[in-house]
């Protein structure tokens, strides 16, 4: 029969709240969505549907847990992918923190207190999530939430990005990275299950080629390993920054939290194993002043 695997989109098209702030006519996506903001399940259902495709083609088969424009019950969710027996549960979701704009920002999923399963299944979405998108890392956190504590299966929830933030909301209406997120999430479904990942015949929109490689160098010394550019800000990274300036990091893979000079970075992004921070947010911790070589693309740190 093969592994069935049921995929949420979180809320529905007529959910009070669940929406973008009214986008700034400056900002050009007010022309993008009918209505000058993007609901939430606008993002939810694209990324649905586009993970759908990727985990059928890769040959696990799909369970619509709210397939139309309603919002089915959270129970009436859950139900559906007990009685079918389901082995995994994904509920995407777009964050939000005050529905107004604001600065907080990055990826977040979810898994329920205490569920070995459910964490090891949402630790593998987080990973390609964060390894791909370069979002900042807010790491695999336990919540009680319904779709979490009621199915039978080993459940996660993925809060992709803050729809408050504008800079992720320009992310969120965008199709490249709704298709960046189906796809990392539906490796991460096939790593759990150890199916193989069976790749598109026609390349996707990406949106990786917005970043950039920019070369480091602390005091005129370029360092070895290099830094990156995204969407017009430079990610530097952390621990050759510290090691090179003489000054302490510490961190926790898991959490995200990244500490410098006894300060919490905000900016925090995992790509694999090594971490990077907002280049001014860290000049700012170590006292350094940043100089670009426009040629070069290379940021000074000079005491």
């Amino acid at each position: 029969m093969g592994y069935l695997v049921a995929l949420d989109d979180g809320h529905g098209m007529k959910t009070p709240g669940k929406r973008t702030p009214i986008f700034p006519a400056h900002s050009g996506l007010e022309g993008e969505t009918k209505q000058g903001y993007m609901h939430e399940n606008e993002f939810n259902r694209a990324v649905v549907a586009k993970c759908k495709a990727h985990l059928e083609r890769s040959g696990i088969n799909v369970l619509l847990t709210a397939p139309g424009d309603d919002d089915p019950s959270l129970t009436d969710r859950t139900n559906l992918a007990n009685s079918k027996g389901a082995d995994l549960f994904v509920s995407v979701h777009a964050n939000a923190y005050t529905g107004t704009w604001g600065s907080a920002k990055g990826v977040e999923t979810y898994c329920y207190p205490g569920s070995k399963k459910g964490r090891a299944f949402a630790a593998v979405l987080h990973k390609y999530l964060i390894e791909h998108t370069y979002q900042v890392n807010r790491g695999v956190r336990e919540a009680d939430f319904a779709v979490l504590r009621q199915t039978n299966m080993p459940a996660a929830l993925v809060e992709a990005a803050f729809m408050d933030n504008l800079e992720e909301a320009t992310l969120l209406v965008s199709d490249a990275f709704r298709s960046e997120c189906a796809e990392e999430i539906a490796r991460g479904v096939c790593e759990y299950l150890c199916v193989e990942f069976v790749e598109e015949t026609i390349k996707k929109p990406d949106i990786r080629p917005t970043v950039h490689k920019v070369a480091i160098a602390v005091n005129g010394k370029l360092i070895e390993v290099s830094g990156f550019m995204r969407e017009g800000n430079s990610f530097v990274p952390i621990r050759a920054i510290g090691d090179a300036a003489g000054t302490p990091v510490d961190w926790d893979i898991n959490s995200g939290k990244v500490i410098l000079n006894s300060v919490v970075l905000k900016t925090t992004v995992f790509v694999g194993e090594t971490g990077y921070a907002w280049a001014r947010e860290v000049a700012a911790v170590i006292s350094h002043e940043i100089e670009w070589d426009g040629g070069t693309c290379t940021v000074n740190f000079k005491g």
